[in-house]
């Protein structure tokens, strides 16, 4: 027998918009890893599915398999990390979710890193998440993915680091340079 969906819960990390109508939605998910999947007519005014396919949602969703790209059919918000207001959150969440689409590979999976993220997102919601607390989710990060850690192992060193391993430099680093 043949299996034409499966079903993952995972966290939104990227979305990327495609035509007029659907976006590429990358998912990390404890099962799976991550995964990038079709949302079709996802960004018309009647959808039904797009408040759930937000950036730092946790969702439940079924995944139709497909030729070139497999695509969401059903999804259900379990929790939602998008729900604070404050700016330096938001920027500290995106470099958080930037670092694990960067070095995560797609469908490896990683139900250690996926744990380690959850719990940095839900800290990040229910208190203020310092610099110390960035500093030590990199290096949880890197040493869980296997990358190890620089031999001088230090705040500025670790970004150098993973701009080494990417071959470029974090998005969101320059906005958080800023404030």
């Amino acid at each position: 027998m043949i299996f034409r969906s499966y079903i993952v819960e995972g966290i939104i990390i990227k979305r990327i918009n495609i035509g007029e109508a659907d976006k590429i939605i990358t998912i990390f998910s404890k099962q799976k890893g991550k995964i990038c999947c079709l949302a079709k007519g996802i960004r018309k005014i009647h959808s039904k599915r797009a408040g759930n396919l937000e950036l730092f949602n946790v969702i439940r969703a079924q995944i139709n398999i497909g030729r070139n790209l497999d695509y969401i059919t059903e999804v259900e918000q379990k929790r939602c990390f998008s729900q604070t207001s404050q700016f330096k959150k938001i920027l500290v969440a995106y470099q958080i979710i930037e670092l694990v689409d960067r070095l995560t590979a797609e469908n490896q999976e990683n139900p250690d890193a996926y744990e380690l993220l959850e719990m940095a997102l839900l800290k990040i919601c229910q208190q203020e998440f310092s610099n110390d607390d960035l500093f030590r989710f990199k290096k949880n990060l890197l040493v869980n993915l296997g990358f190890g850690l620089p031999q001088k192992a230090e705040f500025d060193s670790i970004d150098s680091y993973i701009s080494s391993l990417t071959n470029r430099k974090m998005i969101s680093n320059l906005y958080c340079d800023t404030i």
